[in-house]
C-alpha cells in the first residue's frame, strides 16, 4: 500500500504517482470501481501536488489562530473546515489545473503527465468549470470579511499570470520562483488570516516568512530536478539561467532555510499554544517531545552532511531525518498537535482532528 510518509508523494511539487492501484487488486468489484474513480479524480485535480503540503500548512495557521485566540465555537469550527478543506482545496486544484493548461505542449515534449493531455481539452475544461463553481460556493461565507475578496482576486490573477500567456511568469527566471511562492504559500496565508478574521501582525509575518521560504525551496527543488529537460527545450527557468553548478550551490542553503523556518514555527506554536507549568501534563510532554524529535532529526542530518552525504529530501535518497524535518513535522505532527489541543479544550473540535487525520493518513491510500 502507499506509504503515507513517502516524500515523493506527499510534498514533491511534481507528485507523480506510480502503480497507484496495485494495493486494490483484491478489492471487490463495486468498491474497486469507486476507489479507482476516486484515484483518477485525485490524479486529474493534481491532488498529490497540494493536498498533503498546502492543506496541512493552512491547518496549522487556522488551528493556531483558533487555539491562541480562543475561537472555539461551532461557527469557528465550521469556518475552519470550509475554508481549509473545501475552499483552499478547490483553489489549489484550480491553480494546478491552470498550470497544466499552460504546460500542455511542454509536458508533451518532456513526456510528463498532464490532465489536459490525459482527459482531452473539453473534459479538462469541464473539470476546471466544476472546480471554479466549488471555489465560488465555498468562498461566499467569507466575502464580507475585510480584505478577503481583494486578496482572493489577487491570488486568482497571480495564478493565471504565472501559468498562462502572455505573462507566463514561470518562465521568467527568478520572478517565476518568487511568483510561485507568493501564489502557493504567501497569499493563501494572507487569505486565511482575512477569512478567519483574527491574528496579530507579528503572527501574520511569522507564518508569511516561514511558508514563503518553504514554498520557494520546493519550487527551487522542482526546477533543479527539471533542469535537464528544461535546458533541452530552452525553457528559461531560474535553474536553467543559473546553470547546474550555481543551482547546486544555492539549493543546500535553501534547504537549511526551510528547516529553520519549520523550527521557528514549531517553537512559536509550542510556546504560544499553551502555558507551561512546573507540573507535568499531557500537552506539555507532547510539546517537549516534538521539540526533541526536531532537534534529534536536525543533529542526525548534520552528521550525514559532515560525512559528505548528498541531501535532497525531495528527489534524492529518503532518510527518516529528511522525512521528519521536511514533511512529518510541518505536515503532520504540528497540525495534529494543535488540533488535539483544540479537541481537549473544546470537544467539538474533535471533528477537525478526525477530518485532518483522514485527509492526511487515509486518503493518500485510497486510489
Amino acid at each position: 500500500m502507499t506509504n503515507p510518509l513517502d516524500l515523493t508523494r506527499l510534498r514533491s511539487p511534481t507528485g507523480e504517482w506510480r502503480n497507484e492501484t496495485a494495493d486494490l487488486r483484491e478489492t471487490p468489484g463495486p468498491l474497486h470501481t469507486a476507489l479507482s474513480r476516486f484515484g483518477d479524480f485525485k490524479r486529474y485535480v493534481r491532488w498529490p501536488d497540494w493536498a498533503l503540503s498546502r492543506i496541512p500548512m493552512l491547518c496549522v495557521v487556522g488551528s493556531y489562530l483558533a487555539l491562541v485566540h480562543g475561537h472555539m465555537s461551532g461557527k469557528s469550527l465550521r469556518d475552519f473546515l470550509v475554508f481549509t478543506f473545501v475552499f483552499a482545496s478547490a483553489n489549489s486544484a484550480f491553480g494546478f489545473l491552470i498550470n497544466d493548461l499552460g504546460d500542455r505542449e511542454l509536458d508533451r515534449r518532456h513526456g510528463k503527465r498532464n490532465t489536459f493531455l490525459e482527459l482531452g481539452t473539453t473534459k479538462a475544461l469541464g473539470l476546471i468549470a466544476g472546480v471554479i463553481a466549488l471555489m465560488v460556493l465555498s468562498g461566499l461565507p467569507f466575502l464580507d470579511r475585510p480584505r478577503f475578496a481583494s486578496l482572493w482576486a489577487l491570488w486568482g490573477l497571480t495564478a493565471i499570470a504565472y501559468s498562462l500567456p502572455p505573462f507566463r511568469l514561470k518562465e521568467r527566471g527568478a520572478a517565476g520562483i518568487a511568483v510561485s511562492s507568493v501564489a502557493q504559500w504567501t497569499l493563501p496565508v494572507l487569505i486565511a488570516f482575512a477569512a478567519l478574521h483574527t491574528g496579530t501582525a507579528r503572527e501574520l509575518w511569522m507564518f508569511l516568512l516561514a511558508t514563503t521560504i518553504s514554498g520557494g525551496t520546493l519550487e527551487l527543488a522542482h526546477q533543479r530536478h527539471d533542469l535537464p529537460n528544461d535546458a533541452i527545450t530552452q525553457t528559461p527557468t531560474l535553474a536553467v539561467n543559473l546553470g547546474q553548478k550555481k543551482i547546486d550551490r544555492i539549493y543546500p542553503w535553501a534547504l537549511w532555510a526551510d528547516r529553520i523556518a519549520v523550527g521557528v514555527v514549531l517553537i512559536v506554536v509550542v510556546l504560544q499554544s499553551q502555558s507551561f507549568e512546573l507540573n507535568v501534563n499531557g500537552p506539555a510532554v507532547l510539546a517537549g517531545s516534538l521539540i526533541f524529535i526536531y532537534i534529534a532529526a536536525l543533529l542526525n542530518l548534520s552528521v550525514h552532511l559532515a560525512k559528505g552525504h548528498e541531501i535532497d529530501p525531495y528527489y534524492g535518497p529518503k532518510t527518516m531525518s529528511n522525512r521528519i524535518l521536511h514533511d512529518m513535522m510541518p505536515n503532520l505532527l504540528i497540525p495534529a498537535f494543535l488540533l488535539a489541543q483544540l479537541a481537549l479544550q473544546s470537544p467539538i473540535w474533535s471533528t477537525a482532528l478526525l477530518v485532518f487525520l483522514i485527509w492526511r493518513l487515509l486518503l493518500p491510500r485510497l486510489n
